[in-house]
């Protein structure tokens, strides 16, 4: 909301407007003043975003409901024309408080939000054209804790211009992340290539399988196939008495049995997958 009425502001000075303090809007004078007792109104929303300070690095949250309601957010509005244009132009700021607990990790100040039916229709009756102190009662931290979830988000949210609705996911769910991509592979049932990962991965790496941090071997080829005789029942055992093996030649192991020492593994192709 522009703080002047008369000239255009500059961009600096719109910032100092973009919210509006609950304590200066409930003090008998001041910029709020004019508009606080007619023209409220209640902002509609998914979430919104605050940066959480790190160090040096700034980390980027997304805060919504719990359930996936909306926000109806306590605002106040005002439509001006500026000295020497004709176009009428209608803004709006959002009211800010002290932060409940569940939030106070990110910032010290959170959006008033407007829980219930009953304070949604209180904070929108203008007819007295006044303000009272019901009105102040309402600019409160939000108190359902339980009723919030605020997680980190891709930090390209923060550059004008960008606009993606992979922006209000958690960073482990946007499309592309690693381990996104391992938890969505599905481990073909009764395959022998499954049998043959399962084998040579050892108990850590099923663990791991399990829990989806790895896929199984035709996930990872990404369209190509392996032809060629891979069928443990067909390879035989080697033979009691065998002569020891060459030091300069190393057996080659299949899954569960092992060729002679001597013998050269079975020719595999390679065919791309249309």
């Amino acid at each position: 909301m522009p703080p002047t009425r008369y000239f255009q502001p500059t961009h600096g000075s719109l910032l100092n407007t973009i919210n509006a303090r609950d304590d200066k809007v409930v003090e008998p004078r001041g910029l709020w003043n004019t508009v606080k007792g007619k023209k409220r109104c209640v902002v509609l929303c998914e979430g919104f975003f605050e940066w959480l300070n790190k160090g040096k690095d700034k980390i980027p949250h997304f805060t919504k409901r719990t359930g996936g309601e909306l926000m109806c957010l306590a605002g106040l509005w005002d439509s001006v024309t500026y000295k020497g244009t004709t176009e009428e132009l209608h803004t709006f700021t959002i009211i800010t408080t002290s932060s409940n607990n569940y939030l106070s990790f990110l910032h010290d100040r959170m959006p008033v939000i407007l829980s219930d039916r009953d304070s949604i229709e209180a904070w929108l009756d203008t007819s007295s054209g006044e303000w009272s102190s019901s009105l102040s009662k309402l600019l409160k931290p939000f108190s359902l804790d339980d009723g919030l979830v605020s997680y980190p988000v891709p930090k390209e949210v923060g550059k004008v211009g960008n606009q993606s609705a992979d922006f209000l996911k958690p960073i482990s769910q946007r499309k592309g992340n690693i381990m996104s991509f391992f938890n969505k592979q599905t481990r073909p049932s009764g395959s022998h290539s499954s049998k043959q990962a399962a084998s040579s991965s050892g108990p850590d790496s099923k663990q791991m399988e399990k829990k989806g941090l790895v896929g199984t071997a035709p996930a990872v080829l990404h369209g190509l196939e392996i032809e060629g005789p891979h069928d443990a029942d067909t390879i035989k055992d080697e033979p009691k008495g065998s002569p020891a093996p060459s030091p300069k030649k190393t057996p080659i192991k299949r899954s569960a049995a092992s060729v002679e020492s001597d013998a050269l593994p079975p020719e595999r192709k390679v065919r791309k997958v249309s």
